[in-house]
């Protein structure tokens, strides 16, 4: 059963996770405004918004079908998608992980009651002790470099159950308005992949793929469909094993 109405106003949502309860029971309680502007470039129930226009744009195939799902959050961050999620499940359904430490400093602070754990930014055959029906990560693989970006998509798909289905958001070119990079034109041309690393950081940074790309980015034993972008520069693919 969701812990909250799937039916719930954004606006009314927000009031809830603004003072962290819902009636009786206890929820996430977001940041102040400041600070959700700091990590999204917005605050308010215009974020409650762009998190239900993802979870609508997942739900298209019927990840919540089965009532008893088990789902990970890869890249929780302080808990902004993870906690609408509630209309569609209990805490107990949903894991949450995250490769910053500060990130999941700032999620427990939530008081959210979903299991959390730290990953590292380079998955391995160690990262996941659970199999999930459906793994999303919401601009993640917007700020990872090649290496990381076929890597930890390779162990995300071998952490799904049977069926299972991995979500992800990535930039296209039309990303290159707002980047403007210098070289990105040709490396898109060339290998469908833009990426430029941080200062001080191994594999975070800024990166834009093109659908080409991202169709042929894994074997043939992986289908890829695009679902659309539910948010500007978020496109969402989804990602399953191909049938036997």
């Amino acid at each position: 059963m969701p812990f909250l109405p799937k039916s719930i106003g954004d606006e009314e949502a927000y009031s809830y996770f603004t003072n962290g309860h819902y009636k009786e029971r206890r929820l996430p309680k977001w940041p102040n405004e400041g600070f959700q502007r700091q990590y999204t470039g917005n605050c308010g129930p215009s974020l409650i918004t762009r998190a239900r226009l993802f979870i609508e744009l997942i739900e298209s195939e019927g990840v919540f079908i089965n009532p008893h799902w088990k789902a990970l959050d890869f890249g929780c961050g302080w808990g902004r998608i993870s906690s609408y999620m509630l209309t569609r499940g209990e805490p107990s359904q949903l894991d949450v992980c995250d490769a910053w430490s500060s990130s999941i400093s700032l999620f427990r602070e939530s008081d959210a009651a979903n299991q959390c754990f730290l990953c590292t930014e380079l998955l391995n055959e160690k990262s996941f002790t659970t199999c999930y029906d459906f793994i999303y990560a919401f601009s993640i693989f917007t700020h990872l470099d090649l290496i990381s970006f076929k890597n930890n998509l390779n162990y995300l798909m071998q952490a799904l159950r049977p069926q299972g289905k991995l979500f992800v958001t990535v930039r296209h070119a039309d990303f290159m308005d707002i980047l403007k990079p210098s070289n990105a034109v040709n490396d898109l041309a060339t290998n469908g992949f833009w990426n430029i690393v941080y200062d001080g950081h191994d594999h975070y940074g800024e990166t834009i793929v093109t659908p080409e790309f991202m169709l042929n980015v894994l074997s043939s034993k992986v289908v890829v469909k695009y679902l659309g972008a539910s948010e500007a520069y978020q496109h969402c693919y989804c990602l399953s094993s191909a049938p036997e």
